[in-house]
């Protein structure tokens, strides 16, 4: 929501016809993410000087909620069921429940920062690898993990409590920070 739209806006060569997958946790804002993003594509295509593509580039909606990993499974299975080619894979989606006391779980019953900001993001990487791989055949294959200056805050995760489970060691903020940290190491 936050940096989709700028993460998704690319210029694109004269040659290229980009196809862009917006995963989204609500189809409905995906959908219309994906209207404005072609609005503005249409719009800059038309002024003078812009690059002409071959064909208009097209982008497509698909469910995606980083934070449950049954829906990460889902989405990558999809993904090499249809065998498409991953060129850039940007993995933007966060969470930071800022002022939260309490400690909130995904509904598979993980930290949320930690399940959001880095589980997620990792276990898709590692699940498009094969689509990731099929692009870096015909000519290369990125992966961009957004983070945040707040790592710096980071503790690092405690492997024998990393979801902060024991009483007393919950914050947001550590929480956040921690899973930022993750990202980065």
């Amino acid at each position: 929501r936050g940096q989709s739209r700028p993460t998704a806006r690319t210029d694109f060569g004269p040659s290229t016809t980009p196809a862009v997958i917006l995963a989204c946790r609500s189809l409905e804002r995906g959908e219309r993410t994906r209207a404005a993003l072609e609005a503005a594509l249409h719009s800059s295509a038309e002024a003078p000087g812009a690059p002409k593509l071959r064909a208009p580039p097209s982008a497509e909606v698909m469910e995606l909620d980083v934070g449950e990993l049954s829906s990460v499974r889902a989405f990558a299975s999809a993904v090499e069921r249809r065998g498409l080619s991953v060129d850039f894979l940007v993995n933007n989606a966060g969470v930071y429940l800022m002022g939260e006391r309490a400690r909130r779980t995904t509904r598979e019953g993980r930290e949320s920062h930690l399940a959001t900001n880095f589980l997620g993001p990792a276990l898709l990487s590692l699940l498009l690898l094969p689509a990731l791989g099929r692009a870096v055949r015909s000519g290369g294959a990125r992966i961009v993990n957004v983070s945040s200056k707040m790592h710096e805050f980071g503790q690092g995760p405690d492997w024998d409590d990393p979801g902060l489970e024991r009483a007393g060691t919950y914050s947001a903020f550590r929480a956040y920070a921690n899973s930022k940290l993750a990202q980065l190491q």
